[in-house]
This record gives C-alpha cells, sequence and structure tokens, in this order.
C-alpha cells in the first residue's frame, strides 16, 4: 500500500477543514458541504480499500497471529455493535453508531492490518501534511491572536480537531528536532514547535495540553541518553513559560475560559457525563448495559468523555479487564518502538496522542487515529532492537536480535 494513502487518511479531517479555510467555505451540521464531504470520504474509504486488495493483502508473518486477534477483536465489536442496535429498538442514535463503526472503525483497522514491519515508512511523508496543516490552521488564529486575543473558528472545525491534529504534528517536529543535524532544520522545527503549542493553548483542548506534557514526557524518557537533565528542565520551563505568555495575552478569550472551567469543581461540564456513566456501571457492572445504551439514555448521540468509563458502561468489568490487557501489551511494544528508527517512534507517539485525547473527549467507536496506531503498535514485531547503553565512544550503535 502507498504510504501516502495511510497518512492523508489518518490526517482527512484536518486536511478537510483547512482546505475549506482557504475557500472560505464555513461547515456546519446542516450545509450542503457537509453530506458532500461524508459521501466524498466514504468513496476515499473504499477507493483506498480496493487499491490495498488490489495490491496485495494482510502478509503472513511473525505478527500474523497478532493481526488476526485484532481482526477478531474490531469484529466482535461489529457485532456487539449490530446487537446493540437491535437491542435499542433500532433507533436512530443506535443506526449512527453502527455507521460509525461500519464507515471509520472496520476500514481504519484494515488499513493498519495491510501494513506490514517493512512498509512502515510514513515520517517523511508527513512532512508535507505538516507544512500545509500548521499553515492552514496558523493563519487565521495568528491573526485572531493579533487582533482579539480570542478563539477564531476555522472553517467551522471544532477545538478539538485544531488542538489535537497540532499535539500530533508536536510529536513529528519534536521528533524532527531531536534528529536534525542542520542549524536551519533545527531553528525550522523550533519554530514548528512553538506553533503547535500556540495553536493548542488557543484552540481551547485541555486534553491537547495533555497530549504535548505527555508526548514530550515519553520523548524525554527515550532520549534520555541524548539529553542532559539540564536541558530537558530547560525544555520543560520553556514550554511552561511560553503557556503562559500565550494565556495571558488571551485574557478573556475562549481558550482561557476553556482552560479555567477544568478547575470549577464539575470538570468544565463532563461531570454530567462522568456521573451518567458510573450510574449505569452500578447499575450492570459485570458486562455492562452495550453499545448504544449510554447515548440512547440520554437520547441524543453523546459519549461519557472517557474511555475506560466507557468501556466500562459498554462491556462492564468484564469488558476492562480484557480492554487492559491488550492496552499493556501495547505499551510493551510501545516502549521498544521508541527505541527504533523515527517511523517508528512517531507511530508511537500517535498511539500516545490519540490515547490520550480518549481519556479526556471523544469515542473509540469513532477515532480513527486511535484504531490505526493502535493496531500498528500492537501488531508491532521488531527484528532488531537498538540498545542504545551499549553504544561505544564512537557512536556506533551495538545492534542485536530479539
Amino acid at each position: 500500500m502507498k504510504n501516502w494513502f495511510f497518512t492523508t487518511y489518518f490526517f482527512s479531517n484536518a486536511l478537510f477543514f483547512v482546505v475549506l479555510s482557504f475557500f472560505s467555505v464555513t461547515y456546519n451540521e446542516d450545509s450542503i458541504i457537509r453530506n458532500i464531504y461524508n459521501r466524498v470520504f466514504v468513496v476515499l474509504i473504499m477507493v483506498t480499500v480496493l487499491m490495498v486488495l488490489l495490491h496485495k493483502s494482510v502478509k503472513q508473518s511473525k505478527s500474523s497471529g497478532r493481526k488476526f486477534f485484532m481482526l477478531c477483536l474490531v469484529l466482535s465489536l461489529l457485532i456487539a455493535t449490530v446487537y446493540g442496535y437491535y437491542k435499542f429498538g433500532k433507533t436512530e442514535i443506535s443506526y449512527k453508531i453502527l455507521m460509525y463503526v461500519l464507515g471509520l472503525t472496520i476500514p481504519s483497522t484494515f488499513l493498519a492490518l495491510c501494513i506490514d514491519d517493512k512498509s512502515r515508512s510514513f515520517f517523511d511523508k508527513v512532512k508535507y501534511i505538516n507544512i500545509f496543516i500548521t499553515i492552514g490552521f496558523g493563519i487565521p488564529i495568528l491573526k485572531g491572536y493579533i487582533k482579539f486575543g480570542e478563539y477564531i473558528d476555522i472553517a467551522g472545525s471544532t477545538h478539538l480537531i485544531i488542538g489535537y491534529t497540532m499535539s500530533i504534528l508536536f510529536a513529528y517536529n519534536l521528533i524532527s528536532l531531536i534528529n536534525s543535524k542542520k542549524t536551519f532544520g533545527k531553528i525550522l522545527y523550533i519554530g514548528l514547535i512553538l506553533s503547535n503549542i500556540a495553536m493548542v493553548v488557543f484552540s481551547g483542548s485541555r486534553g491537547s495540553v495533555v497530549c504535548l506534557v505527555s508526548i514530550s514526557m515519553v520523548m524525554l524518557w527515550s532520549n534520555r541518553k541524548k539529553i542532559t537533565f539540564l536541558k530537558g528542565l530547560l525544555t520543560l520551563i520553556a514550554l511552561c513559560t511560553g503557556m503562559y505568555i500565550l494565556i495571558n495575552k488571551a485574557s478573556n478569550s475562549f481558550a482561557l475560559q476553556r482552560m479555567l472551567l477544568a478547575f470549577d469543581g464539575r470538570m468544565g461540564g463532563r461531570n454530567i457525563f462522568y456521573n451518567k456513566a458510573i450510574d449505569m456501571i452500578v447499575a450492570s457492572p459485570i458486562l455492562g448495559s452495550g453499545i448504544g445504551a449510554y447515548a440512547n439514555g440520554f437520547g441524543i448521540y453523546v459519549y461519557p468523555h472517557n474511555i475506560v468509563l466507557e468501556i466500562l458502561t459498554d462491556f462492564g468489568i468484564v469488558g476492562l479487564i480484557i480492554f487492559l490487557v491488550i492496552i499493556i501489551k501495547a505499551f510493551s511494544n510501545l516502549a521498544k518502538m521508541l527505541k527504533q528508527n523515527k517511523d517508528e517512534q512517531l507511530i508511537g507517539l500517535l498511539f500516545i496522542s490519540s490515547f490520550t485525547m480518549l481519556l479526556f473527549s471523544g469515542s473509540y467507536l469513532t477515532n480513527i487515529q486511535f484504531w490505526m496506531s493502535f493496531v500498528l503498535v500492537y501488531t508491532y514485531q521488531s527484528n532488531l532492537n537498538i540498545k542504545y547503553a551499549n553504544t561505544n565512544e564512537s557512536g556506533t550503535a551495538v545492534v542485536s536480535a530479539q
């Protein structure tokens, strides 16, 4: 499969809003452009899947057992969604959830399963999307910052899309900065990192700020042999100082108001969603209430805004135990990936970003970035492990077979 298919699909939402902003088109739930986008997106998915099928099938490899398990997992999820659709009376809400699983989760998982360990080179493909999205989101936010110090709506996109896209690009730029050997490259990536931070702050997305911190800590840990404690401390101080200056400039902005809502005792309004989830968990703790029960209980399509609570409401303690076992295996692979090349590091950080997002917002049933990065991390099978601890004075790394 051509890697740019995967990369473009991964950033499809952000690219959509950037293109709209360039043509001064505003997207909303009732606009014609919404229907056009949905249809085009589905066609794009189908064409991509067909091209993958024509190019090659899922190859047998050392990780084929893991791929088979992941395929069984997503098919089980589909069966549970179909069961919920009929269980709750084929409501419009349950139908929407079913369409999300069929149109987003299944294709995303399939595309990720078609990537083998020898063709996971996405890093260079992201650099073009990196610049394009940064400019597309950056210009409107910069104009709003200079004139009003307030968040500016970008073609109708939500603050979540802007914030989490910037946190993902932050990961890419951070890896590039650490691996850059040229002065111009370092200056360029420092500038891009600062722009990522600024846009995350002015998006008002609290979870995106946590993503930045998580990614920074992981990169400091995985590159601890390259980065001294003093450099790491100075970097964190610079990040915190930059955020303070940006927020202080924003004064009464949308961004600052959202940030402060996290400390108002109501968790920014999330307490309503959390309390509803807890009530459902108490009512059915072992096997949960089924996919669709939570949203149907509200009468509109909503989710608990936390993946752990969502798993518990859908599948109960049994589902949570299975989920934790799988996630622990994924994080075990993640630790290995962070010691490999830039492509593997990027995939690992994409998983961290998408998983962190689901702890604060979004649903695991609709997040294509989570499924794509999760599948790639879980099915990862490293053939070589670069042990930085054994690097000799000449800079030559000792490579040992696992």
